[in-house]
């Protein structure tokens, strides 16, 4: 039995080959896994209900490739973060076993000052209403990949946001900002280490 590795890439193209090239040294090493590269309309900045279509879009996808004796992995950057969460909520026939997130834009479609959090990131233009992430999904086991210098995406909301949630499990990259292209070699290693692992146990 191979199980299911899909990778939902962030916005931009270095982002996307980050985890794609990460993916692929993974891949190349075990053969147990059908890796799938996903993708969302990133040209089309859309409110909130073309949002919700293209997740529908995805899930439809996801469910596509899938059958019952397979286990499903998600492994998401930035922004696919958001498609892969709202998918999950939207479609109730698709099973994913883990969701890996890398740079969560978490503070997304936050009016200014609810909880002191604000939405400062590029991200806003893609919706047009609060987008509650983690709402319905605490059945789910979700690991969320941070770094601490991440100005798009603040360690301290992520905290906060998800304070409440004891399913999803919080790994800090020291030094790591929203593509973590800038924290030290070791940190680097840490952070593809800690996705391996996170695969590994399914």
């Amino acid at each position: 039995m191979r199980n299911n590795l899909f990778l939902i890439p962030g916005l931009t193209t270095h982002a996307k080959n980050f985890l794609v090239n990460a993916l692929n040294d993974y891949y190349s090493k075990y053969d147990n896994y059908h890796y799938i590269l996903l993708s969302f309309h990133k040209k089309n900045r859309h409110p909130s209900n073309k949002l919700k279509t293209e997740c529908i879009e995805l899930a439809k996808k996801i469910k596509l490739v899938s059958s019952t004796n397979e286990k499903n992995i998600v492994i998401a950057k930035s922004l696919g973060g958001v498609i892969a969460t709202t998918a999950l909520k939207l479609s109730k026939t698709i099973q994913i076993d883990k969701l890996i997130i890398l740079g969560l834009p978490i503070v997304l479609g936050y009016p200014p000052n609810i909880n002191l959090l604000k939405d400062n990131s590029p991200f806003s233009n893609y919706v047009s209403e609060y987008i509650d992430l983690f709402k319905n999904l605490k059945n789910k086991e979700i690991h969320i990949i941070q770094g601490n210098e991440d100005d798009l995406c603040p360690i301290d909301d992520l905290l906060k946001i998800t304070l409440d949630y004891k399913n999803i499990k919080i790994h800090v990259i020291k030094g790591g900002n929203h593509d973590f292209d800038c924290c030290k070699k070791t940190e680097y290693k840490n952070l593809f280490k800690i996705i391996e692992d996170k695969i590994n146990l399914i």
